[in-house]
């Protein structure tokens, strides 16, 4: 890139994090978020008026520039309405670039072929606990 900058990533617990996020101690950071349900509600709320817009900084104006689509596009019921209403926060966000968005893909596993009981995919609380990403081993075995 331009070798006037140095960039040094820094891992850090999330709980330091969100500390130094929240007493805006971070000049820049990354973070994700993973859908609670499969609805554009759980990505637009969160990212532009909600937990996100505020993490990162986001100017109340801007935030109340979003806001009106982000509750009209939630109470609405026709599903061609709704993709209309998401379509203008979509030219929205990109107009007003408020945040870099990234592909992210998260709880993907690749196991070998001879270990059973592994569910696999997202959500298998069953086998994985989802805050930690640790293995509940009981139910694997080996063939």
């Amino acid at each position: 890139m331009n070798p006037n900058f140095f960039v040094a990533p820094v891992a850090m617990p999330w709980p330091t994090f969100l500390r130094a996020q929240g007493a805006n101690q971070l000049p820049i950071f990354i973070s994700g978020w993973g859908e609670d349900i499969h609805d554009p509600h759980n990505w637009y709320q969160p990212h532009l008026t909600g937990t996100y817009a505020v993490r990162q900084g986001m100017p109340e104006e801007m935030r109340d520039r979003y806001r009106d689509l982000v509750e009209q596009g939630v109470l609405e019921i026709d599903q061609a309405r709704r993709a209309e209403i998401y379509s203008q926060l979509n030219q929205l966000v990109y107009e007003d670039a408020p945040e870099i968005i990234l592909a992210y893909v998260f709880n993907t596993r690749y196991e070998p072929l001879y270990l059973k009981g592994w569910a696999g995919g997202l959500n298998q609380n069953s086998l994985v606990n989802s805050n930690t990403n640790n293995f509940y081993f009981y139910e694997l075995s080996k063939e």
